[in-house]
């Protein structure tokens, strides 16, 4: 004959009665088990749509049922990182599993134009050297240096000088190669609102007037080249067209090569000079 007893339920500590013929004790009284209940609802499993229970309480609504939270979970597995060695956890699902953990995978440099930090992938073959914007800003400075060695005659030498505290600059300083006096400066900057063009101006140090400007360009149909051209600052004409090519057939260089509408041509060859405190130098001659 069954036996009745008595047990204290863990939320409210009220007094409830047992049979010791049920196969599972009871744990809460009823109105502490009807609250409890109130937790619980239905969600739908984003996997297969079934029905799986959550309770309001948890902070995090499960979005698979067990099933597929365990079919999922078969997806993953650890592989070593190629650099430090240690697991990472990839899927199969992937289309393409990583060699590397995401702070492995990539290596710091200083750009070798702004010295500013440059990020680059492990796997990169031919790793740049410098950042995509100050390559441009380069390219167009070399464009309107190239247009000045026709204007003045003479051969040029470059340097870059950082002006500005709160809204810093770098401004290209054309000199005399010969004398080292300076006779332009040239400043690359964004022109226009709605849809900015990134040009180099060009300005005489001795008058302050502005010579010229130089403006990304294309060349060709089927593999077009990026090239700079340089406009007469008065009548808005295209004086020059530049170009980077490579020199040579052993140890190719590579430089900046300017040819004027009137059939001049100049190049531009840039050198990092100094031990302590290096420096890139560009020097513009007749070719």
């Amino acid at each position: 004959m069954a036996s009745w007893y008595s047990i204290f339920c863990e939320d409210c500590g009220a007094e409830v009665w047992a049979c010791d013929d049920w196969h599972h004790t009871p744990r809460f009284c009823k109105p502490c088990k009807a609250e409890r209940d109130a937790k619980w609802y239905d969600v739908e499993c984003q996997e297969c749509g079934g029905t799986s229970r959550a309770c309001r309480e948890w902070e995090c609504e499960p979005r698979f049922c067990k099933p597929c939270r365990a079919e999922r979970a078969g997806r993953w597995y650890d592989k070593p990182c190629a650099y430090c060695r240690e697991n990472m956890r990839v899927c199969r699902d992937w289309d393409r599993i990583p060699d590397y953990h995401r702070a492995c995978a990539w290596i710091e440099e200083t750009c070798e134009i702004c010295d500013e930090t440059l990020w680059i992938h492990r796997d990169r073959v031919d790793p740049p050297r410098s950042h995509w914007p100050c390559r441009r800003d380069e390219f167009l400075r070399h464009g309107a240096v190239g247009a000045m060695r026709d204007r003045f005659g003479r051969d040029l030498e470059t340097t870059i000088e950082r002006r500005g505290v709160f809204f810093p600059e770098s401004v290209a300083v054309v000199a005399d190669r010969r004398t080292g006096k300076r006779l332009a400066e040239v400043r690359v900057k964004d022109r226009g609102c709605a849809v900015p063009e990134r040009i180099a101006e060009a300005i005489e140090t001795k008058s302050g007037q502005w010579m010229s400007i130089a403006r990304e360009a294309r060349e060709g149909i089927l593999c077009p080249q990026r090239t700079a051209d340089t406009y007469d600052a008065e009548d808005r004409r295209r004086t020059h067209r530049t170009r980077t090519v490579d020199r040579g057939i052993f140890v190719p260089e590579r430089v900046a090569e300017t040819r004027g509408d009137n059939g001049t041509k100049a190049v531009t060859r840039t050198s990092t000079e100094g031990v302590l405190f290096p420096r890139r130098v560009h020097r513009t001659e007749r070719a």
